[in-house]
């Protein structure tokens, strides 16, 4: 036999060995589970609950900040802020939430702790949940091992004085052969003292819509809601003219891990 023709040979059998081992890759985890009891596929089940656990959690928690973060640059809002007036700076629209309105009287429109819950809700729904499931990769990884199920979800918020809580209710279904195992998804606590912050930010806008300059009385302020303002940082500056303040709370890090600002505007013009 020439060698031509040797090399032929092992070119062909070097690509069918390489398909073979191919093949056994991609169906591995089907023979392997055919030969596995449906005890053990349960205790292996067992062991991929808190890993896929994490991995949500994870994506979850990413988004959320994320969403968090784009509603303290925005007042608590997340969409409804485009029908209030806002100012331009820094390359941020920040949200006017005190303003004059046609009667020449001062309004209050900073959102409720329920308004930037339901803000909260339409994030997720506009492209959160998106964001989520692409953070996830369907699942990839883990379908590689076994059958992942996921049921209906739903993501609401739960704002504390310091802390928010993801309450996530998602049921999600795993099978390996014969066996299978169900479990709800935890819920994710951010240690972001929202609740904290909105009660300071809705005491300078009533401050405000009441008339008196709050930067006027800030030191006495922070002596009367020591515990209140506690770990909170007030920033302002005036802008575009002296008529606009800017306001950002902002976490002290000294007391909070999480850094987090929120930002608002009161027009006294």
């Amino acid at each position: 036999m020439n060698k031509r023709a040797q090399l032929t040979i092992f070119i062909v059998i070097a690509v069918i060995v390489i398909a073979l081992a191919l093949i056994a890759w991609q169906f591995w985890p089907r023979i392997r589970d055919a030969f596995m009891s449906e005890e053990q596929a349960r205790a292996f089940l067992s062991t991929q609950v808190r890993p896929l656990k994490d991995s949500i959690s994870f994506c979850i928690k990413e988004t959320a900040k994320d969403i968090l973060e784009e509603q303290g640059r925005h007042a608590g809002y997340y969409e409804g802020w485009h029908d209030l007036y806002y100012v331009e700076f820094a390359n941020q629209s920040r949200v006017i939430v005190m303003y004059k309105d046609e009667n020449k009287v001062r309004v209050n429109k900073l959102p409720s702790l329920e308004e930037i819950k339901k803000e909260f809700s339409k994030a997720l729904e506009a492209d959160g949940y998106e964001k989520i499931d692409r953070c996830l990769e369907n699942f990839a990884k883990f379908k590689r091992k076994m059958q992942v199920i996921p049921g209906e979800r739903k993501i609401d918020l739960e704002i504390e004085e310091d802390k928010v809580i993801v309450d996530v209710d998602w049921p999600i279904t795993i099978k390996k052969g014969r066996a299978s195992l169900s479990f709800n998804q935890d819920n994710i606590t951010l240690l972001i003292p929202l609740g904290k912050i909105w009660r300071v930010a809705n005491d300078i806008v009533n401050f405000e819509v009441k008339q008196i300059n709050f930067i006027d009385i800030q030191d006495s302020y922070n002596r009367n809601y020591a515990s209140l303002k506690e770990g909170i940082l007030i920033d302002a500056i005036a802008y575009p003219t002296n008529e606009q303040i800017i306001f950002m709370l902002r976490t002290d890090p000294n007391y909070y891990e999480e850094e987090y600002n929120f930002y608002f505007v009161v027009d006294r013009s």
